[in-house]
């Protein structure tokens, strides 16, 4: 194993993510994959902790993506793990920890923690002002997890994204099984882990520089409750409804506006690029 100076450091692209689920979003950004890291004067690309055993990169390994614009920071984790397992923490099991640092990477800044338990998304303001968004999805199929992580730049005390700013960013992508004994934090692989794990280490981040420029702002939506009853959606782009604010989103035909009628079931809407 090798681990270079590039290997810690991302140019992220100007990009908006909707945080749904749908990795099509992140077709054009670049994962960086098995990144190795360093214990105890070696690289490995998972360290095993407190009796958790570790296979090969079937039973853990992760990759990461970052992407902007003005509004949003956004990281992409693809984990593949054999089976998913978390008893309800954001740190504890099959989870993620987002460490980050100034840009000279000397000081921890900010902590948010991410886990799924039965379906529900779990997120942990260990240090920070919260109001971040975070969708994780499993598909047990093809023994995958996606977690689509959105920083908002208050959540990071910054008034906005700009090109050119950058940011101290450790993932720790934490590993919990189901064998017995085998639950809770028994291991870990990710981008820079050791910036959360055995203490928050800034030092141990990798460097995002946001590049190129962000992308226009989102397409807008607005509702209008009319005398008759009926609701009438404005919007610009493409329009998707769902039977759930969680999806799953489909594509409307209809352009703007868009009328509703009171007798049509509760729908969730949203406007996309």
């Amino acid at each position: 194993l090798s681990l270079s100076e590039a290997d810690m450091q991302y140019d992220a692209q100007g990009a908006s993510i909707t945080a749904d689920g749908d990795a099509s979003d992140w077709a054009d950004a670049e994962f960086k994959s098995q990144i190795p890291f360093e214990k105890g004067g070696e690289l490995v690309l998972f360290e095993e902790y407190a009796g958790g055993t570790w296979s090969g990169p079937a039973d853990h390994s992760s990759a990461v993506a970052f992407a902007w614009d003005a509004e949003n920071l956004y990281l992409g984790i693809v984990v593949t793990d054999d089976t998913h397992q978390n008893g309800g923490a954001a740190w504890n099991g099959d989870s993620a920890q987002i460490v980050f640092a100034n840009a000279a990477q000397d000081t921890v800044t900010h902590l948010y923690n991410y886990g799924m338990a039965d379906g529900e998304v779990i997120i942990h303001n260990e240090k920070g002002p919260g109001d971040t968004v975070a969708s994780i999805t499993r598909d047990d199929d093809t023994t995958t997890t996606l977690y689509e992580l959105v920083f908002p730049a208050a959540s990071l005390g910054l008034d906005a994204y700009e090109s050119g700013m950058s940011i101290g960013v450790g993932v720790c992508v934490n590993d919990g099984d189901t064998e017995d004994g085998q639950g809770g934090q028994k291991g870990w692989s990710g981008w820079g882990p050791y910036a959360a794990v055995y203490g928050k280490t800034a030092s141990a981040t990798g460097l995002v520089t946001l590049v190129g420029d962000a992308p226009a702002g989102a397409p807008s939506i607005s509702v209008v409750r009319n005398a008759d009853g009926t609701l009438t959606v404005t919007f610009d782009g493409k329009l998707q409804a769902a039977p759930t604010v969680n999806g799953p989103w489909q594509d409307v035909t209809d352009e703007s506006p868009y009328n509703l009628t009171p007798d049509q079931g509760q729908t969730f809407g949203r406007a996309v690029k």
